[in-house]
C-alpha cells in the first residue's frame, strides 16, 4: 500500500535526493499517522471520562 505524504497532498515539489527525504519522511506525518493518534486520543479522552 502506497503512502502518501502530506507533501503530495499539498503539491509540494518533492526532494530528488535520498538524503534530503529520508531527513523529510522524519517530518512529514503521512494520513495514517494521523489517524493513528487520533483513535489513540479517543481511547485515552475515554478511558478518563
Amino acid at each position: 500500500m502506497e503512502k502518501r505524504t502530506l507533501a503530495s497532498f499539498l503539491g509540494g515539489n518533492m526532494p530528488e535526493n535520498e538524503m534530503e527525504l529520508a531527513e523529510l519522511s522524519d517530518e512529514i506525518w503521512t494520513l495514517g499517522d494521523i489517524i493513528h493518534i487520533h483513535d489513540q486520543l479517543k481511547v485515552m479522552i475515554l478511558i478518563f471520562l
